[in-house]
């Protein structure tokens, strides 16, 4: 993804990738595809700006700039279960992690009972 770096400080750094960079949906998959790296604490994605803003743990600064760097649409984008990602990403950004955890349980098991019934076919 091209990007410029507008603000860096220690475990805190936020790119700018230009205005509608991203739409929406692929904001929540920027999103999410962050926030479940380790060392990332805190993420905030804004598809009107193009901002991603990354809060990380010291030491990590170019394993973020890399990340942000490796990002391509074809790769995020699971235009499958995106409606589901966008719920569960809301919830994750209003601090609502429980009812968000509930969610993508409830979706992972569907999943797999709609998996299991095919096979059993």
């Amino acid at each position: 993804m091209k990007y410029s770096i507008v603000y860096d400080k220690p475990q805190r750094i936020r790119f700018r990738c230009g205005a509608y960079a991203f739409d929406k949906a692929y904001e929540g998959c920027i999103y999410n595809f962050l926030i479940e790296k380790n060392y990332v604490k805190k993420v905030e994605v804004n598809s009107e700006n193009g901002g991603i803003l990354v809060m990380y743990d010291k030491g990590y600064r170019q394993n973020v700039i890399d990340v942000i760097a490796s990002i391509e649409r074809s790769s995020l984008v699971d235009f499958e279960h995106i409606e589901n990602v966008m719920v569960i990403t809301q919830l994750k950004q209003t601090g609502d992690t429980k009812t968000a955890d509930d969610t993508e349980s409830t979706k992972t098991a569907g999943d797999s009972q709609t998996e299991n019934s095919t096979e059993n076919k």
